[in-house]
């Protein structure tokens, strides 16, 4: 005897009651999502001006060591938006800027030769790093001349730019 004839009534009767059961109410959304997304914009400046480091003393080229002459950065970092019960937000810093021909960690400037290392904290914070900060107690950012040993720098004057970048997450 062949069963397979009643069989496939059965798993064609099961196809099409599956096939209803989302109309029959079972399956049917209950529930649904909503929020807000927040991205807060931070602004990285000294008091709302442009961050500006001014070697205000002459500088003896003899004595540029990547220790002398070390100025501190004057920076504020800004968020709008940090608001809402419960949200613990981390910072990171990053510093952009085009690297010097001599050390791809330090600044370039407009004299061949010479470049600006800056330094977070205790530490070197070179050209594309980022570093985690605490937003409640920023370290201290300082920067510091410093020169290709095999370079023969002549009186002149310099500048260099950057950017320092501060990130929410």
């Amino acid at each position: 005897m062949n069963n397979r004839g009643r069989t496939e009534p059965v798993v064609l009767a099961l196809s099409l009651l599956l096939a209803a059961l989302p109309r029959l109410g079972l399956g049917q959304e209950n529930m649904q999502f909503h929020g807000r997304l927040i991205a807060p914009a931070c602004t990285v400046t000294d008091q709302g001006q442009f961050l500006e480091v001014a070697f205000k003393s002459q500088i003896a080229i003899s004595k540029i060591n990547g220790e002398n002459y070390r100025q501190q950065v004057p920076y504020q970092v800004e968020c709008e938006g940090l608001g809402g019960a419960g949200l613990v937000w981390r910072m990171k810093l990053t510093f952009k800027g085009t690297p010097a021909d001599f050390d791809p960690k330090v600044l370039k400037t407009s004299v061949q030769g010479l470049g600006i290392k800056l330094r977070l904290g205790d530490e070197d914070f070179d050209i594309d790093e980022t570093r985690l900060v605490n937003l409640a107690d920023l370290p201290k950012l300082e920067a510091v001349p410093v020169k290709d040993l095999g370079a023969k720098l002549s009186n002149n004057r310099f500048s260099a730019s950057a950017s320092l970048i501060a990130e929410l997450y």
